[in-house]
């Protein structure tokens, strides 16, 4: 008989509590910084994300000025030569407020707290790589308040900075919703498996919760029927993820 014994070592260094998701999803909690891990967690009460540094010290607390009534929602695109080249840590955070009416910006932080720039009234953001591997962000903006039903603007602002092989596998892995308007059905794809037995929640432009239900996560991905929903926009909410749809 022969008895064969294998053994394995796993060391717990650190363990972090944090608010809410990042990404669209939960991968995505450090990022590297010239060839050095950092880690970030979220504190959505006091509108701050925290640092640390490889050996788990904190670094940098990032105080995020929103403006008045806006809430913390997610964070985007934690790098340091995405939008300049001073190293300084940079990223995107996601905010919301509800009153008079919903409307989400996306703020560009330093690790400093300064506004580097602000995208106001945008429904969401996209981080394109070209062919030429630059990047482009896309903003998108539904028209339905201007009378342009069903209809989106969007813009495409140049970047000069670059992303860490990390960054860019987070652009195949981000959650995705479509189609956008839609007129039956609704699809989310490359879910985190933490989101299974999540209660998906859709409210109307009034703050009205039209929809509640669990959701049956089958791989990463789900399909929802709206064919109920009278046409309008309408907002989800599923775990950390937010952001508006229009029913056709």
């Amino acid at each position: 008989m022969l008895l064969c014994s294998v053994s394995y070592s796993q060391v717990l260094e650190e363990t972090y509590t944090t608010d809410g998701f990042s990404d669209n999803d939960n991968r995505f909690s450090s990022f590297n910084i010239d060839g050095d891990i950092k880690y970030y967690t979220r504190d959505w009460s006091n509108s701050q994300v925290k640092i640390f540094d490889s050996s788990h010290n904190l670094e940098k607390t990032i105080n995020l000025n929103l403006g008045d009534g806006y809430e913390m929602s997610q964070v985007h695109f934690p790098t340091d030569k995405l939008f300049n080249s001073d190293s300084k840590i940079e990223i995107i955070v996601s905010s919301r407020t509800y009153s008079p009416s919903f409307q989400q910006n996306y703020t560009v932080f330093n690790e400093d707290g300064d506004k580097i720039f602000e995208f106001s009234n945008i429904d969401w953001i996209e981080l394109v790589k070209t062919p030429s591997n630059s990047y482009k962000l896309i903003t998108y903006q539904d028209q339905y308040e201007s009378g342009s039903y069903g209809n989106y603007s969007y813009s495409v602002y140049g970047l000069e900075g670059t992303l860490s092989v990390d960054q860019e596998n987070w652009l195949s892995k981000v959650a995705i919703q479509y189609p956008n308007p839609a007129t039956e059905t609704i699809n989310f794809k490359n879910l985190d498996n933490n989101l299974k037995g999540s209660t998906l929640e859709i409210y109307s432009m009034q703050g009205q919760k039209v929809f509640s239900e669990k959701i049956n996560l089958i791989n990463d991905e789900i399909s929802l029927d709206i064919s109920n929903l009278s046409k309008g926009v309408y907002v989800y909410k599923l775990g950390d993820l937010s952001n508006k749809f229009v029913k056709e």
